[in-house]
C-alpha cells in the first residue's frame, strides 16, 4: 500500500524455492493493496535446498518451473510472471547448473523472462551467461542481478550489457559499509545512478533494471527501513537532479519492466 501510494503499480517478488515463496500469501498482498505483485519460479542457492530438490535432473527441473509458470507453483493455482532469480553461488555448483540450463529451456518453452542471482566473483556473470546461451537462452530476455556487490567497476557492467543481457542495480537504499555477506564496497545511491548514467551515455540504456532488494528485515518500512517506496520517493528526484530526463526514467522503471513481464 506504501508502494502504491508513492506511485507504483507492480512489484516483482523472487523468493523462490529454498527461501519459503508464499503465492497465496502474495495473492492476498496484491488484492488488499490493488497491485500487481509477480512471483519467480524455480529455486535459489544449493546451500538453501533439500537433499531431494538437490538430485532433481535438469529435465525434471525444466517440468516443474513450466508448471509454475503455467498451473500453479509450490502446490497453489497462483502462477509465476517470470523465472528467477535462479540461484547461483561461487563456483556453480552441478545442481545451479542444470538449475539454469532448466530456466533456459523453460524461456524456450513459456517465452519468460530469466532473471539471475549471480556468485560473489567477478568473473560469475559471464560463466552463468556462458551457460545461458549453450542451453539455448534469449539473452535479451535475462537480467543479471546484484551489479552492486559484484561487479565494481562500471566498465565490467557496460561489457556484460554490450553481451545482451539486462544488468540490474538492485540495492537501492542499501548505504552503509558493512555488508552483511562479505568485505564489499557497496556503493551508496549516488554512485548507482552516476553508474546508470555511465550506462546511458554507452548506448545501453535499455538494458539497465533497478530495484530495492528487500532482504533483511531491517530494509522494512515498520522496522526503520526505506521500504517499498524508496525508489519512487526518493531516487528519482536524486536522478533527476543528476541529469536524467523523464523519458530515461520511464525506461528503467515502466518500458524495459513491461518488456520482460
Amino acid at each position: 500500500a506504501d508502494f502504491k501510494a508513492a506511485g507504483g503499480g507492480t512489484i516483482v517478488e523472487l523468493t523462490t524455492g529454498g527461501i519459503l515463496p508464499d503465492p497465496d500469501g502474495l495473492a492476498a498482498i496484491a488484492r488488499a493493496a490493488g497491485i500487481h505483485v509477480v512471483l519467480g519460479a524455480g529455486y535459489y542457492t544449493e546451500f538453501f535446498l533439500e537433499p531431494a530438490t538437490l538430485a532433481l535432473s535438469t529435465e525434471a527441473l525444466t517440468e516443474i518451473t513450466i508448471g509454475q509458470l503455467t498451473d500453479g507453483a509450490w502446490g497453489t493455482s497462483v502462477r509465476c510472471g517470470l523465472i528467477g532469480e535462479i540461484g547461483c553461488s561461487w563456483p556453480l555448483t552441478p545442481f545451479e547448473r542444470r538449475s539454469l540450463q532448466a530456466g533456459a529451456r523453460a524461456q524456450r518453452r513459456t517465452g519468460a523472462a530469466i532473471t539471475i542471482h549471480p556468485g560473489r566473483d567477478r568473473a560469475a556473470p559471464d560463466e552463468i551467461l556462458e551457460v545461458l546461451d549453450e542451453a539455448g537462452a534469449d539473452l535479451s530476455r535475462v537480467v543479471m542481478g546484484h551489479m552492486d556487490r559484484t561487479l565494481l567497476d562500471v566498465a565490467d557492467v557496460v561489457a556484460l550489457a554490450r553481451r545482451g543481457c539486462v544488468v540490474e542495480y538492485d540495492f537501492f537504499g542499501i548505504e552503509h559499509s558493512n555488508y552483511w555477506l562479505g568485505v564489499v564496497d557497496i556503493p551508496n545511491d549516488w554512485m548507482r545512478i552516476r553508474a546508470l548514467r555511465t550506462l546511458f551515455e554507452a548506448g545501453l540504456g535499455d538494458r539497465v533494471v533497478i530495484l530495492h532488494d528487500i532482504c533483511p528485515r531491517s530494509r522494512l518500512k515498520s522496522l526503520g527501513g526505506h521500504g517499498y517506496g524508496h525508489i519512487l520517493r526518493n531516487v528519482v528526484p536524486l536522478m533527476r537532479d543528476r541529469g536524467f530526463s523523464q523519458g530515461e526514467i520511464d525506461l528503467m522503471l515502466v518500458e524495459t519492466p513491461r518488456r520482460l513481464l
